[in-house]
């Protein structure tokens, strides 16, 4: 049950760095229009 919840936190981290690359990605395109 512990490493579950283990699981679910590093899943949830990797989904907040998810949406920091893509937010990194949009402003990259903008500055190299």
């Amino acid at each position: 049950m512990q490493n579950r919840k283990k699981m679910t936190r590093t899943f949830e981290l990797l989904k907040r760095n998810l949406k920091l690359l893509v937010q990194v990605k949009k402003v990259e395109s903008l500055l190299y229009v």
